[in-house]
């Protein structure tokens, strides 16, 4: 592992370590991939202008939350993650981009992604999406969705 993805996990480790719990299942904010968290996501680099560019939307559905968008990096080489914090009936998902620690050709980039977040109780929910792309965050959505 890199020097610098291994700092990073290990900040990411330790803010969610000194997380207080949430949510009725008192978990901790947590990687959307993780094999603990009932969900998906997927990310994937959009290249040329005929590839469609997912429109950012949040939707409820029966006992999950669908949503998707676009995340734009300075360089192409970049990995792309979802965490999902939950506290009640508010639900945050950040979206990450860490740069590989590779040589990249100097050209904007942008990254499609999709994800869901099941397991969900009926009701109204806030939604919250931010991203992240090195130092800068930034909250591109906040929204209401209902859960069936």
């Amino acid at each position: 592992m890199k020097p610098r993805t291994a700092s990073w996990l290990l900040l990411v480790v330790m803010a969610v370590g000194c997380s207080d719990p949430v949510g009725p299942d008192e978990q901790a904010p947590r990687l959307l991939s993780d094999e603990a968290t009932p969900g998906s996501f997927s990310a994937w680099l959009l290249r040329g202008s005929s590839e469609p560019i997912p429109d950012r939307s949040v939707e409820g559905g029966v006992g999950e939350i669908i949503f998707e968008g676009t995340i734009g990096t300075p360089y192409p080489c970049y990995n792309v993650q979802a965490v999902v914090d939950r506290t009640d009936a508010t639900i945050e998902f950040t979206i990450v981009a860490t740069r590989r620690p590779t040589g990249c050709v100097s050209v904007l980039a942008a990254f499609g992604y999709r994800g869901t977040l099941g397991d969900l109780p009926p009701g109204p929910y806030v939604v919250l999406i931010n991203h992240t792309v090195g130092d800068h965050s930034y909250r591109v959505l906040e929204t209401s969705v209902t859960v069936e």
